[in-house]
């Protein structure tokens, strides 16, 4: 039963397990369709991915995870996605780890919120066409080829994302109960995240709070779980310091000082705008519009 219904399920309904050999013919079957037929009743008949829990996934110490857990919360709570897009792209230098990211925070146009982190600005700027080409309509040009010279890293950019409890894999759950892991109303996830994902209506026509898809979990190193974790801790600090009215600001350099829990560090943050292909013009080279111009051109 268990196995089956996950553990997340079975404290929602206050049911002890103890756990014996997997029963087999009939009586396996009959176990399995009620489990199932109870998961529905509960709401959760949404399929879910049985993957490993964060420690396994990111070869991290549980204080470690923790660590992340308690900037998430606070990430949530302050909600930056209301002040900046995923245009504006934020570089982190990690001297201890000689080490730069890049990073976005999701939410403001795009279905999921959190935070995406890119080991290149091709990377943004590359996912940034795709998605604007996705939203042309239909009186607009033609999607322009990217241009040459851009080449993506040979990684591809991950992003925590912020979902409901009931939306994580069980293992996730069963930690977050063993170890006492800070949570807020939505808990981090952190997955591959190749492109920005356009925001879903329902059937009514009404926005989803939520992208209604299977989690896939992905395996990180411990350094990039860090990276996460600092990034969610300096972001909101700058952002509520840099940015004031609706207007960004120009590029900047800025120096934060933040506690990881563990230790206090410095960390240089450099602004800038993702380069934008939401421009209209007559006749051009899509191989030359990064180009500088020159005069009498």
């Amino acid at each position: 039963m268990e196995a089956t219904l996950g553990p997340a399920v079975l404290v929602k309904v206050g049911v002890q397990t103890l756990c014996t050999k997997p029963s087999d013919g009939l009586e396996g079957g009959v176990i399995k369709e009620f489990c199932e037929g109870l998961r529905k009743q509960l709401g959760n008949d949404l399929e879910v991915y049985e993957g490993p829990g964060m420690c396994s996934a990111t070869s991290s110490k549980p204080e470690i995870v923790n660590r992340f857990f308690v900037s998430s919360a606070d990430f949530w709570v302050q909600r930056p996605w209301d002040t900046v897009d995923s245009t504006a792209t934020f570089v982190l230098h990690f001297p201890s780890s000689k080490a730069s990211r890049y990073f976005v925070v999701l939410g403001k146009n795009e279905a999921d919120r959190g935070l995406l982190m890119a080991y290149s600005d091709v990377d943004l700027i590359l996912m940034h066409k795709k998605y604007r080409d996705g939203q042309r309509k239909e009186d607009e040009r033609a999607p322009q080829p990217n241009p040459s010279g851009l080449r993506p890293s040979h990684r591809t950019p991950v992003a925590a994302i912020f979902k409901p409890i009931e939306r994580i894999p069980f293992d996730v759950v069963e930690e977050i109960d063993r170890y006492d892991w800070v949570t807020h109303e939505r808990v981090p996830f952190v997955m591959d995240y190749p492109e920005h994902r356009p925001r879903v209506m329902d059937e009514d026509g009404q926005l989803l709070d939520d992208f209604p898809d299977v989690l896939r979990p992905t395996t990180i190193k411990d350094d990039e779980l860090k990276f996460l974790d600092i990034a969610m801790r300096a972001l909101p600090k700058v952002i509520a310091e840099r940015f004031k009215g609706d207007q960004s600001p120009p590029p900047f350099r800025h120096l934060c000082d933040i506690s990881t829990g563990e230790e206090m560090m410095q960390i240089l943050i450099r602004h800038k705008p993702v380069a934008s292909f939401d421009f209209e013009l007559s006749t051009f080279d899509v191989n030359n519009i990064f180009a500088d111009k020159q005069e009498g051109t």
